[in-house]
Order: structure tokens, then sequence, then C-alpha cells
């Protein structure tokens, strides 16, 4: 009402191509983060870990003797980062980031890219039942890493990312191309469909698939109600996959 501005404008929702008044914006108050940098280098240096985490569904969460879903349960370590040499471990469940709670996986990466590069973090994490204080160091998010992050499921129950070496390496693949299932939602279409958690979608209606931006593309262009095709390589195998929307 006073002309202040809240939010800058990142897309516009539209199946028509028209105005439907729905949008989504970064917070200001995320703006105003990152301003001083711009100011100063012209560019935006965010901190990084190494870890990709997912979120802790019902399931998971009685399967680790959990009362309530929280944390981000970290599924995957990148070799030699900084996760990785403070001792992190795949199956961790990250709960605290400098004494601020981790709620929702996604809470994890935000802290983390906030975090100056240099600076110590001290994380609480559960592992077999026990709570740890472990001491991470961050560093310098690059362009290469910007990825290998927690995402939101799609409407389809699935979470990807990015396909690293390393990880290509992990699940005896060759090439480093696709991008990578981190996670199914249980009872959801990709879950019916088959589709399982470390399958490398690498084709989407006969679309080859690069990175998520790729992947998120040729999922929003498939026909309402129709059938998509997947290629996936699951280990040294390509097995092809429809599954409805």
């Amino acid at each position: 009402m006073r002309g202040e501005v809240v939010g800058i404008n990142s897309a516009l929702f539209s199946e028509t191509g028209e105005n439907m008044g729905i949008g989504f914006a970064i917070p200001i108050n995320m703006i105003k983060e990152i301003l001083p940098q711009l100011k100063d280098k012209g560019k935006v240096t965010r901190g990084w870990m190494g870890v990709t985490a997912q979120r802790v569904t019902q399931d998971i969460a009685e399967s680790i003797g959990l009362d309530q879903t929280r944390g981000a349960l970290v599924s995957e370590v990148v070799k030699d980062g900084p996760a990785a040499r403070a001792g992190i471990k795949a199956g961790d469940l990250i709960i605290e980031l400098n004494g601020k709670q981790i709620k929702d996986a996604n809470d994890l990466p935000l802290l983390v890219a906030r975090t100056a590069p240099g600076e110590k973090i001290q994380l609480k994490i559960l592992r077999d039942k026990r709570e740890l204080t472990i001491p991470v160091q961050v560093e310098k998010l690059k362009d290469e890493e910007v990825n290998v992050s927690a995402q939101e499921k799609d409407h389809l129950g699935l979470t990807v990312q990015e396909v690293t070496p390393e990880n290509a390496e992990s699940l005896g693949v060759k090439r480093a191309e696709g991008v990578l299932i981190t996670s199914v939602e249980p009872g959801s279409a990709a879950d019916e469909a088959g589709l399982e958690q470390g399958d490398i979608i690498v084709e989407v209606d006969r679309k080859p698939i690069h990175d998520v931006s790729e992947y998120k593309k040729a999922v929003m262009a498939a026909q309402k109600g129709k059938r998509i095709l997947f290629l996936v390589r699951r280990g040294e195998n390509a097995v092809f996959l429809t599954l409805k929307p």
C-alpha cells in the first residue's frame, strides 16, 4: 500500500499463455541479503558443504525411530567435500544448524547457502538414535554444484538431481548423463509406474535429458492425461517405463 517492494517476480504460472494472476517471487528480505555482495563484487557467493538431503516422510520417520517428521536426511555425501571431511555420512539426519532447527529438507540448503565460505557451522545430527554435534567448514558453491542440493518433489512424486561423476561411479554408470532420482513418494504416480530411487532418467517421451532443467521442461510439456514414456538406466540395464500423471 505504501509502494514498497515486497518481492521480485521470478516466474509466472499459466497453462494457456494468458495472465492467470499467479506469480512466484523472491522475498525482498532474501534480496537484501545479497545486495551488498552484488554492489561490492558484482556477483553472489554462496556457501556449500557437499551433501544431498531428502525430506523425511512418515514411513522413513517410523523406520528410523522418530516420533515426528523432521530434519533433513542425508542421502549422499560428495566425495572429498566439506561434509565428507567432517565425517558426515549418508543416513545421518541433520536436525539443527548453528542452533536453528531443520524442520524440513528444504531448510538445509537455504541456511548453508546463506553461510559465508570459510565459516564453520555446527551441525546437530541423529546417527543410530544418538545425537552428535559435528563442525563443518563451509566452502564456496561453484556453478556446477548448484543442482546438488535438496529439491521438492514434483507432481509425479519424484525428487531428482544432476548426475555427478561421483554418484555415477557409485551407481556403476560409466557416463554422467541424465538426472538421478533421489526419492520416490510412496503411492505416487512414479511409484506405481515402478520408478525407483537410484534410477537415472535419460529420456522423457523420447527426448534426451541432460540436466534438471531439461527434465522439468519435458515433464511440463507432456499432455494432460497422456502417459509419459521414461527411459531409465538402472545399474547396467536400461528400461522403458510408462507413467500416467
